[in-house]
């Protein structure tokens, strides 16, 4: 039989599928990778803004690699293993079936992700000091079985970016330090979900003539897949202050810009033997994050260091998708994400000059306001983490670091609707993350 291409009713319904995922779960707020030092991951992100005593604060607070003596160089690499566990079920919405109960069980997304990065600090003079940070700010991966109860909303969820942030900082006099940098990130995005093959029948006219018409939506029967895959280039900024009130104490403050996407690419759609490519835009802002931290020593021996994060995720209000075949607008989906905060508190134990033992505690808020806007590619809640760590330096030139961290993670509920054909899937999360974390660190 010669099948007629998918109509621009059923291709809008697609992709608005897919839409929903371009915001997915990471193990902080929203998709936000926070893992960007293994000294950070040891002690909950405490010392990100103040700390300024590991190469890693060329991302969170430039201005601290005034601090940083010599020429030095790290690698990192964090394994991230996030767990969310689903229970619930999923039934039809359209006015011709509604109420229907959709086949398929529940299904656990527990894919691990390694986010490396890479810094190199060194001297221009006394007071001016360059650097350089390769690293992944954001990403998410997550994957349900193919004929899961929620498969109309989400099987495969990938966001993976890069990011090369060169640097440069300005001891201003013995108490003032400024930094600036420059960051360009590159996101590439894929996502999959299934597509209702009974409704697409309908939709494109084949009832009653194919015996998939005779099965009730929601079934699985003759069920299709909807790939859409994009990526783009974007570019931003990250400030930083540090002053040091005395030997003892020192704040900082900074802030990193957002960055800016128009994603490019394609929908690929393959239901009742037949296949369809479109070529599609989708605008993504990575939001911008202002911090303010403190550090004080009690000694030589002991410190304690404290840190307030804002992410600005109500920029995402919004997912508009368009059609670069015809220009027309695919979907317009709203998010209304809310801005989130996180607090840390850590501690460090410096018992000789070789060894330093840290730990810390964290509080980090969802930005996903209702379970209604909760969605299977972003199933994460408020997140508390407990952290540990320690540094060994068997030289002078090489310093070994390991983190370990858990976070627990509230329970989710989920009560979606999906933008294509209304499917509806309910019930709970039971979320949990592990992170380890391992660092080289070495001196020229």
């Amino acid at each position: 039989m010669n099948v007629p291409s998918i109509d621009s009713r059923l291709r809008v319904g697609m992709v608005a599928a897919l839409g929903l995922g371009l915001a997915g779960q990471a193990n902080a707020s929203g998709f936000m990778i926070v893992e960007q030092s293994v000294h950070e991951v040891g002690r909950a992100i405490s010392g990100a803004t103040a700390g300024a005593d590991n190469l890693g604060t060329l991302f969170f607070n430039p201005a601290g690699i005034t601090r940083i003596e010599g020429t030095q160089g790290s690698a990192a690499l964090h394994v991230i293993m996030p767990s969310a566990e689903f229970q619930g079920s999923g039934t039809t919405n359209i006015p011709a079936s509604p109420g229907l109960p959709i086949s398929g069980g529940n299904s656990e997304t527990d894919e691990v992700g390694l986010v490396p990065n890479l810094y190199l600090v060194t001297d221009f003079d006394d007071r001016i000091k360059y650097g350089l940070g390769i690293n992944a700010p954001f990403g998410l991966v997550t994957e349900y079985d193919p004929d899961w109860v929620g498969r109309y909303h989400a099987i495969r969820s990938e966001l993976a970016s890069l990011n090369i942030n060169p640097t440069v900082a300005y001891r201003v006099d013995d108490r003032l330090s400024l930094g600036f940098g420059l960051s360009a990130v590159y996101t590439d995005v894929e996502l999959t979900n299934a597509v209702d093959g009974v409704l697409a029948a309908t939709s494109l006219g084949f009832c009653p003539g194919l015996p998939v018409c005779a099965v009730p939506p929601g079934s699985g029967a003759a069920d299709g897949l909807v790939r859409l895959e994009g990526n783009d280039w974007g570019f931003g900024f990250n400030l930083g202050l540090l002053y040091e009130l005395d030997d003892a104490t020192r704040v900082g403050v900074a802030y990193r810009s957002r960055i800016d996407h128009t994603l490019e690419g394609e929908s690929t759609t393959s239901v009742l033997g037949l296949q369809q490519v479109e070529l599609i835009e989708a605008d993504l802002t990575l939001p911008d994050t202002l911090s303010v931290g403190v550090v004080h020593r009690y000694g030589p021996r002991w410190a304690v260091l404290a840190d307030v994060a804002w992410t600005n995720w109500s920029e995402f209000d919004e997912l508009r998708v368009v059609s670069r075949t015809d220009g027309g607008t695919l979907l317009t989906q709203p998010e209304n994400w809310d801005d989130t905060w996180r607090y840390s508190l850590g501690i460090e134990f410096s018992p000789d000059t070789a060894w330093t033992w840290r730990g810390g505690v964290a509080f980090d808020e969802t930005p996903i306001p209702s379970a209604e806007l909760r969605t299977p590619r972003v199933p994460g809640e408020d997140r508390t983490w407990l952290s540990l760590g320690f540094s060994w330096a068997p030289s002078e030139k090489l310093q070994v670091d390991f983190a370990y961290a858990h976070l627990f993670v509230d329970d989710s509920r989920i009560d979606n609707v999906d933008a294509s054909f209304g499917y509806t899937l309910t019930g709970e999360y039971e979320n949990s993350v592990d992170i380890v974390s391992a660092q080289l660190s070495y001196r020229f």
